[in-house]
């Protein structure tokens, strides 16, 4: 750290947040940019802020833990999680204990039970480019904003992208069919019993075009039925 320091460190981090990681001995700490201890070095482990967070790591009778921290030094969890990832840069970290994964917020709130594997919880899914997670649980998906509020509910046993721009919607799959959920509105305007469900055969909005049991139909949007013109 190229500023003055009033006291012995082995080595200073970067500054993020306002704060720079620093080692004295075996201890980590952290330190403002005035060169003052702002969180004594009583960690054995520490991550960088970000956005006024941390995680920080205590050996506990030699396993690693890791709690996270406000910027005064003030816990937000207990040192309950074995790894942790993402450092809340999108308002969110993924944490493991023991085999299963979650979600947590920066205070500590549970967005999703640690309960998954780690492939189950894809927080790279989109809904018109608005980020949110995807989870799989006992067999069902879900999908979850980034607060951890629900945008469809585990009903399904996939749920995937449509295709469609015109309406915030997603197919979901339950026993071999597919329907169409829509996110804004909350409930299904395809339901699921369809083979195939294709958006861009008709130049309207309005009608897709449907196929059960190999025997071809038209949906409309409208109405929420299929049409019998």
């Amino acid at each position: 750290c190229a500023l003055p320091i009033c006291f012995p460190v082995t080595i200073c981090w970067r500054f993020e947040d306002g704060l720079a990681l620093f080692h004295l001995g075996d201890k980590v700490g952290y330190l403002n940019m005035s060169g003052d201890e702002v969180i004594p070095p009583i960690y054995e482990d520490g991550d960088w802020f970000y956005k006024g967070f941390a995680f920080v790591g205590k050996d506990i009778q030699g396993v690693w833990k890791y709690a996270v921290i406000n910027q005064k030094g003030i816990p937000q969890t207990e040192f309950e999680f074995d790894f942790f990832e993402n450092y809340f840069m999108d308002g969110f970290a993924i944490v493991k204990k023991g085999e299963m994964y979650g979600v947590i917020d920066p205070t500590g709130k549970i967005l999703v039970p640690i309960q998954c594997k780690r492939d189950d919880i894809d927080d790279y899914f989109e809904l018109r480019n608005v980020p949110c997670f995807r989870i799989t649980m006992n067999g069902s998906m879900t999908l979850l904003d980034f607060k951890g509020k629900t945008l469809v509910p585990f009903s399904y046993e996939k749920i995937d992208y449509a295709d469609f721009e015109s309406l915030n919607v997603v197919s979901v799959y339950r026993n071999g069919k597919v329907g169409w959920f829509d996110v804004d509105k909350g409930k299904e305007i395809v339901p699921v019993q369809f083979d195939v469900i294709d958006p861009y055969l008709f130049e309207s909005e309005e009608f897709l075009l449907v196929v059960r049991d190999g025997k071809k139909g038209i949906w409309s949007l409208e109405t929420g039925m299929e049409d019998d013109r």
